[in-house]
């Protein structure tokens, strides 16, 4: 499943950068509607911290904080805390 959640990231980045038209019912959704768009994105930010933490260990093991905190740890708390606010916080989300 993260790897299905990383590969349409990917996806959808490619077609920002490489297609135009693509690129630009993107930027219109986003002016459209910026708080949603800037949650979904932040969403999907934690969500490859988190997944691509765990399936790249090198990657997942870079501490973050002075405190120790890897970057897995910090995706994995911004993924599932966005995911609560998203469900139960944002009607019609």
């Amino acid at each position: 499943m993260a790897i299905i959640g990383l590969g349409a990231v990917a996806v959808s980045l490619w077609h920002f950068v490489s297609n135009p038209q693509k690129r630009a019912v993107m930027l219109k959704s986003f002016a459209d509607d910026p708080i949603k768009m800037s949650f979904l994105l932040l969403w999907m930010i934690f969500f490859v911290m988190f997944f691509g933490g765990i399936i790249v260990t090198p990657f997942g093991m870079i501490n973050l904080t002075e405190d120790g905190w890897q970057v897995w740890e910090i995706g994995a708390w911004g993924f599932f805390g966005m995911w609560f606010i998203g469900t139960i916080f944002i009607k019609g989300f």
